[in-house]
């Protein structure tokens, strides 16, 4: 009986193989399989998420338009022709808005008249970023919004596992107040709490604050249970929000900032809009540094792209969609209402009739929009009892569609 020995070598990308003839001390054959690396489980979940993002966002534009069909604010032939939702069409027979951006096209909806299609392009640009929904517990309609006793309570959430603060009182005064009006603490104050006995978990609230601040840290140092396996040395905030992934404890950190960063937005402005054209007018005048001062440009540049998750190779300055604007969800709602809210007035009394239809249940689309809806029929009667608008819409809301 002949005796055989198979031999295995098995790697990422290949396995290699031997026959060899115990018996008679000879190799029979020898040779390799090739194949790909496998992706990692990350890589997977991560590809997943785009495409729900995507069949989502598809989703509620696509609940837009039917609302406008459905509630014969504009017809369907109409929203079909070719360029029809899209903001840069210009042909004879569709013209562009006379606003630079859609962002200028929102916030002079905010204020003025706009035609049928300018509201629906308003709408369509708003329910394409859902925002997100950290922060469901605050009433961005009031004039107080993000209030420090919020974010006082959230940061004790976040901490509680790792760090204790022996003296609140003294702890919220000296610093976390002052964090949160002012958006970050001096690196000088952060070091000096080493010894100030507010805690025995000294080195890990150093850490927390730095990032929170702006500043590199160590998240060894907070807790073995919060470092990442892939990161070694110090890092900073802007870094851990370009991750698809991270724990519990980081995603609230990175939640605390959020709240500061929102918290400062509304102190100069109502809407989102409002900011974003602020932000693009500025942005014309780094364009303008690169000839007349150089190395200001670069500098500024410099700052941009740190929050851009892609450096756009023809060097366009993304300062409205990068990873520093993460609006919560109601922050979106407010806007549509207001928009609404304004045009309703607009409406002539045709227009007002086919607008009504679409507060009734009975309605065809009426169920399905209403559903987990983000404006409440009866709650939120936009302009007087015989004007609500129809776009009482889930789109801005949370959305279930798998």
């Amino acid at each position: 009986m002949e005796h055989f020995t198979l031999g295995l070598d098995i790697g990422i990308t290949s396995i290699g193989w031997s026959v060899i003839d115990t018996d008679q001390g000879k190799l029979i054959d020898l040779g390799v399989h090739l194949f790909e690396e496998a992706n990692p489980a990350s890589d997977a979940r991560s590809n997943r998420c785009a495409r729900r993002g995507i069949r989502r966002r598809k989703w509620r534009k696509e609940q837009l338009r039917r609302a406008f069909i459905d509630f014969g604010v504009l017809s369907r032939e109409e929203i079909e022709q070719p360029g029809y939702l899209s903001y840069t069409s210009d042909t004879d027979t569709l013209h562009r808005p006379k606003d630079e951006t859609v962002y200028h096209l929102r916030k002079r909806a905010l204020h003025e008249k706009v035609s049928l299609r300018e509201l629906l392009l308003a709408l369509y640009n708003i329910c394409g970023t859902r925002g997100h929904f950290l922060m469901e517990n605050v009433n961005f309609d009031s004039q107080e919004g993000i209030t420090f006793d919020l974010f006082r309570e959230r940061f004790y959430e976040v901490i509680v596992d790792v760090i204790e603060i022996l003296d609140r009182d003294t702890f919220e005064q000296t610093v976390l107040r002052p964090l949160f009006e002012q958006g970050k603490l001096p690196k000088k104050e952060i070091n000096s709490l080493k010894n100030t006995g507010m805690t025995e978990d000294a080195e890990a609230l150093m850490q927390v604050l730095c990032l929170l601040s702006g500043y590199k840290a160590t998240l060894s140092k907070i807790s073995e249970s919060v470092a990442l396996p892939d990161v070694s040395g110090t890092v900073d905030l802007l870094t851990l929000i370009k991750r698809d992934e991270l724990n519990d404890f980081l995603e609230g950190i990175i939640e605390l900032h959020d709240m500061v960063e929102v918290s400062k937005i509304l102190q100069q402005y109502q809407y989102i809009c409002e900011a974003a054209v602020d932000q693009l007018e500025r942005v014309k005048e780094i364009y303008l540094l690169e000839k007349s001062d150089p190395a200001a440009y670069k500098e500024e540049v410099k700052a941009i792209h740190s929050k851009m998750k892609v450096t756009d190779p023809k060097h366009k300055l993304r300062v409205v969609k990068n990873i520093e604007n993460k609006y919560p969800n109601g922050l979106y709602v407010k806007e549509a209402r207001a928009i609404l809210r304004k045009q309703q007035t607009f409406l002539s009394g045709t227009d007002q009739r086919c607008v009504h239809r679409g507060v009734h249940h009975d309605h065809p689309c009426a169920h399905s929009l209403l559903h987990r809806s983000a404006f409440r029929t009866g709650e939120e009667c936009l302009a007087g009892k015989d004007r609500k608008l129809p776009l009482q819409l889930c789109v801005f809301g949370k959305v279930s569609c798998g």
